[in-house]
């Protein structure tokens, strides 16, 4: 079994870009990234990992009086545990004004009003593609970082519900954690936070951060076959609508349909439901 972890960027809503990244780890191999992970922590001085904040030196954060070359030491050795023990790593990222210039309101209902929400969407597909081309055995266990109850959280929920349509079992093993416990998550961050930059760089041509660039190309080292990181052109999200949508309406209909459906059993399935 494969745990997936997931975290966001650009959620915020002045942010130019949404994205979605994963890092896909063996079940087995938990408990020992755990346990380095505490090691590496504790000599590294700092309770929780988050990128943002140790990049910049937020001054109020545990990395406020660090220097370059001990961010540069942590962030290092956080791309080596990743590639220790995570076999596969993806991202998605979508400008936010391409997706509201060419997706209808309908076409949000059902692919999401949040831009994130779709990049899970090709995150989760990515790891079935994966699965399926090696020979690995479904279902994965997927972590999400935290998110409160909220309408953000509601359409992830939606996402794993569209997803188990036809395949039973295989999207029902979700839950949402805080990643101050869970190191996987720390080191799904770092991903997440580079290749953010990067795509930044890539849609707007803003600077990239030196240690941005550094940590990107340090996960770039390690191939092809480790890490898949894609982005959408307008123009390509525009073939992805017609194809997706405006050449199948019955199938767009249905989806809406089931969506809406699931999210009344979830309602009734509300004082039981996960990330409580």
């Amino acid at each position: 079994m494969f745990s997936v972890y997931i975290d966001d960027s650009g959620t915020a809503p002045d942010q130019a870009v949404a994205m979605a990244s994963v890092l896909t780890i063996p079940a087995k191999q938990i408990v020992a990234l755990d346990k380095e992970w505490e090691t590496f922590a504790a000599k590294a001085g700092f309770k929780e990992f988050h990128s943002s904040e140790c990049i910049r030196r937020n001054h109020k954060s545990e990395f406020a009086q660090w220097d370059d070359d001990q961010v540069r030491a942590a962030t290092a050795r956080i791309r080596q545990i990743s590639r220790k023990y995570a076999v596969r790593a993806f991202s998605f990222a979508v400008t936010k004004q391409d997706y509201d210039s060419l997706l209808t309101p309908e076409m949000k209902e059902l692919f999401g009003r949040f831009h994130y929400t779709w990049a899970i969407q090709h995150v989760l597909t990515f790891c079935r593609e994966w699965a399926h081309a090696v020979g690995v055995s479904l279902p994965f266990e997927y972590v999400f970082d935290w998110m409160e109850s909220s309408p953000a959280k509601a359409e992830v929920e939606d996402v794993m519900a569209l997803f188990e349509r036809g395949k039973p079992g295989h999207y029902t093993n979700y839950s949402f954690k805080k990643r101050r416990d869970v190191p996987a998550l720390q080191c799904t961050d770092l991903l997440a936070w580079s290749s953010y930059q990067v795509a930044q760089h890539h849609f707007f041509g803003k600077p990239l951060h030196p240690i941005a660039d550094e940590n990107y190309a340090g996960f770039l080292k390690f191939g092809d076959e480790w890490l898949t990181a894609r982005s959408i052109s307008k123009e390509g999200l525009s073939v992805w609508v017609d194809k997706s949508v405006k050449t199948r309406p019955d199938n767009l209909r249905i989806l809406v349909e089931a969506k809406q459906e699931e999210r009344q059993n979830r309602q009734r399935r509300r004082p039981n439901s996960r990330g409580k």
